[in-house]
């Protein structure tokens, strides 16, 4: 069986990267993207130094850094139409809904629900419970298996551990995080390398040029959020995150709106507008605007 390619790129997290514990080598092909000599150098002292593949990409970092990563990571190490995992470093583990809940379509209503603990209780130790590689290997390949018959080339998954919005294991559409994805490599996939918050715009694009793109609510991948490395803190993303903004309502007009959430800074954040029945619809409305924009 051929292992499946997991792409981590990280940036100045030498000493808290994590995600590469959870993919083990015998089920798994797993490469750290770093972006010079010196990171590279950084990681085999860090927490990092039992991976064999820590890979100096060479490309800049700031501004696109991360898309970069992606795409360089793609083009060099990936064939076309190869399903690969691109995850975070910060990843410190995943939950998967166990059998026989994960195979069905959606989870037990919570007014019929007869278990031994609460509804709620339940689902929050389903979510809770620490994936194997093995379990995470399978669920991965189910979920590629349904993104080929759906014809995806994105899928997502859920950062909630609540029950109350992920009651469904699929959703189509909508905004899929970056966190941790599976992406099946096109070369004709069209990058724009000006933007931080880029998987809003990875989950736009793939709507543009696919016609759809998925998110497995059965399947949470926990990690730590703004933490110092990557991207950088809170803070330091404000600057970038307002001009990110605009330039994705710009680009993708109608898909997007602002969602201002408390605690966070207004006009930093955004969600998706268009409900699944409405995105054939509004692909074809930007498609008719933007013929160029068609793979």
């Amino acid at each position: 069986m051929n292992k499946m390619k997991v792409l981590i790129p990280t940036w100045n997290r030498a000493e808290t990267i994590s995600t590469h514990k959870l993919f083990h080598k015998s089920l798994f092909d797993v490469n750290v993207l770093v972006h010079n000599r010196d990171q590279k150098a950084a990681y085999r002292e860090g927490a990092a130094k039992k991976v064999e593949n820590i890979i100096v990409t060479g490309v800049a970092n700031g501004v696109g850094g991360l898309t970069r990563q992606r795409e360089w990571g793609l083009k060099n190490l990936c064939k076309k139409g190869e399903w690969i995992v691109f995850a975070d470093d910060n990843i410190f583990n995943f939950g998967v809904i166990q059998e026989p809940w994960y195979s069905a379509k959606r989870l037990p209503d919570k007014d019929t629900w007869k278990g031994d603990v609460s509804w709620n209780k339940f689902w929050h130790q389903q979510y809770g419970a620490e994936s194997t590689a093995e379990r995470l290997s399978e669920v991965f390949l189910r979920s590629i298996f349904i993104a080929e018959k759906k014809g995806s080339h994105l899928v997502g998954f859920t950062l909630s551990n609540n029950p109350l919005f992920n009651a469904t294991k699929w959703r189509t559409g909508g905004y899929v995080i970056g966190k941790c994805m599976l992406w099946k490599y096109d070369p004709d996939y069209i990058w724009r390398h000006d933007i931080t918050m880029e998987d809003f715009y990875h989950s736009a694009q793939h709507i543009v040029q696919y016609g759809i793109t998925m998110t497995n609510r059965f399947i949470c991948p926990r990690a730590g959020h703004y933490e110092k490395g990557g991207l950088g803190e809170y803070s330091e993303r404000v600057p970038h995150r307002l001009k990110d903004v605009k330039k994705l309502m710009k680009a993708f007009p109608g898909y997007f709106r602002i969602k201002d959430r408390k605690g966070f800074v207004p006009g930093t954040d955004l969600s998706v507008c268009i409900r699944a029945t409405g995105i054939d619809r509004w692909r074809k409305d930007f498609l008719n605007s933007n013929p160029k924009e068609e793979s």
